[in-house]
């Protein structure tokens, strides 16, 4: 089951909520400075609806980034959704939130000739029937992976959407986000126990280390990806 549920309630918790607040404190001040009416500062605020909250704090988590090693695009976010469902299994977990950092669409509001980012927006499109729906999922473990795979393909190739779209369980001490490259950025309380880490290995999931590229595309750009003015 996919359940469209209000971001307060994926935002209870403390680890996921410090970052949208603090990567929001970091940017509002960009985005309103190209502001020109009070109208326009009222929509900022509302989709920077976390940053008036953000304090700071002990730099007391880590972050990793894995991968799945297949380098075939079409086979990749299945395997990497296998992986990322069997991580889940191992760690007791029978639920997850996806949240984007951004009081934003979580589908992306463009209209593209792509297979791949069609079928993803409708699977998400079917739990609110509304694009630009803007709050978080609760995801059970039926829907994993199809879920995993959806986003994989809307953040690949819709720069419309936040940056940072957050998976993860209730009340966990990690959070995971997925970036256009198709890698899992693994953010996790540095006094947490290093079978996380151990559990990501078994699942087929490997460290990465370095500067990130798209393993996918034979140029410096992602093939296919469009912002809301073509790239």
């Amino acid at each position: 089951m996919i359940n469209p549920v209000d971001r307060k309630q994926a935002l209870q918790y403390a680890l996921p909520a410090h970052f949208v607040a603090m990567v929001q404190r970091h940017q509002i001040g960009h985005a309103l400075d190209f502001i020109s009416s009070h109208e326009e500062e009222t929509k900022i605020r509302n989709v920077y609806d976390m940053a008036a909250q953000w304090e700071e704090s002990a730099n007391d988590v880590e972050e990793r980034v894995f991968l799945h090693p297949e380098d075939d695009l079409m086979l990749y976010p299945a395997l990497l959704s296998n992986a990322l469902s069997r991580f889940f299994a191992g760690m007791d977990v029978d639920s997850f939130f996806v949240l984007p950092h951004l009081k934003l669409s979580i589908v992306g509001v463009e209209d593209q000739d792509n297979l791949p980012l069609q079928r993803a927006r409708q699977l998400l499109l079917g739990a609110t029937g509304d694009k630009h729906y803007d709050e978080a999922y609760k995801v059970d473990s039926v829907s994993f992976e199809e879920v995993i795979q959806a986003l994989f393909w809307i953040i690949r190739y819709d720069a419309t959407v936040p940056e940072h779209m957050l998976i993860y369980p209730e009340s966990a001490d990690y959070f995971i986000t997925l970036c256009k490259y198709g890698n899992l950025h693994f953010h996790i309380k540095k006094k947490s126990k290093p079978g996380v880490f151990d559990q990501l290995r078994k699942a087929g999931l490997k460290a990465w280390e370095g500067q990130e590229f798209d393993r996918f595309s034979h140029s410096y750009a992602i093939e296919g990806r469009f912002t809301s003015s073509e790239e």
